[in-house]
């Protein structure tokens, strides 16, 4: 007979907790984290959060929603937004990037204020508003991204 506790996930004995892209994560291990690993870790969700995140003032992504530009990709951004790319062709829009404005709009803005605005935007068309280069995205017109699940997948590519 199998015991009852078996069956329950015990938590690790190391964990680092943060706050990245819009979501709390919490990484456990049963390995202690060392400083330095830890720095590097701290450091990747930095970099990543200070170019994808929509839930900060001074990110890319936040800045491209004000003026047109350019964010420069590496293989893995340019993956993602290849992928993304595919899912709006197949959806004909309805699985889109560029549903960050509506998102915002809805409540779920860069305070979580969960407070609708009275005019909900639309996502706006990908071929209007983006150009994927290749190591870049081109915004045509400013535009808020939100990269979703794709996004929080890449960054735990990138932490693990």
């Amino acid at each position: 007979m199998q015991s009852k506790l078996s069956n329950k996930k015990l938590p690790l004995p190391h964990s680092l907790k943060f706050e990245a892209i819009g979501t709390r994560w919490r990484i456990e291990t049963t390995q202690e984290v060392g400083v330095e690993s830890a720095t590097q870790v701290f450091e990747t969700i930095r970099a990543f959060d200070m170019k994808w995140s929509r839930f900060r003032t001074n990110s890319l992504v936040t800045m491209r929603s004000k003026v047109a530009g350019s964010i420069s990709l590496d293989a893995d951004e340019e993956a993602m937004l290849l992928l993304y790319r595919r899912l709006y062709n197949i959806s004909n829009g309805a699985m889109t990037p560029l549903i960050g404005r509506t998102l915002a709009d809805l409540g779920y803005d860069a305070s979580y204020s969960l407070q609708p605005q009275k005019s909900v935007h639309n996502a706006v068309a990908w071929d209007t508003t983006l150009e994927l280069r290749l190591s870049s995205l081109e915004f045509i017109q400013p535009a808020l991204l939100d990269i979703g699940a794709a996004g929080k997948g890449l960054l735990v590519d990138r932490i693990s």
